[in-house]
């Protein structure tokens, strides 16, 4: 069995937790070029916190992209109100979702950060 093959692990391919597409790997956004992550096609962003320790600073890259790099109009955003955030467990290596994510003992475990406006 091929370890680095999610098909040949019975992993979960990654899918936007809002609208279940498949989404492409992360890659390092040109705008923000200390933050890798992506768009998918609903209209969602993400990011990628492959430490699992960088939660704070996904969100504000996640805001300013949601925002077309605009921090300070990101940062005004409330959760809950004008975007909603969600985080899936993530095995960078095989772009895999992790099954046992989020919840205890998730700290410092690689993951993917969702983020959508909500009008």
């Amino acid at each position: 069995m091929d370890r680095l093959n999610p098909v040949a692990r019975k992993e979960k391919p990654v899918t936007c937790p809002f609208c279940d597409d498949a989404v492409p790997r992360p890659v390092v956004i040109p705008q923000r070029p200390e933050a890798t992550g992506g768009r998918c096609s609903c209209g969602a962003v993400f990011i990628s916190d492959v430490t699992g320790k960088g939660g704070g600073q996904a969100v504000v890259d996640g805001l300013a992209l949601l925002c077309d790099n605009d921090v300070d109009r990101g940062m005004g955003l409330s959760a809950g109100v004008d975007y909603e955030v969600k985080k899936l467990g993530y095995r960078p290596q095989t772009h895999a979702a992790e099954p046992h994510m989020p919840g205890h003992g998730a700290f410092g475990r690689p993951k993917l950060w969702f983020f959508r406006l909500l009008s």
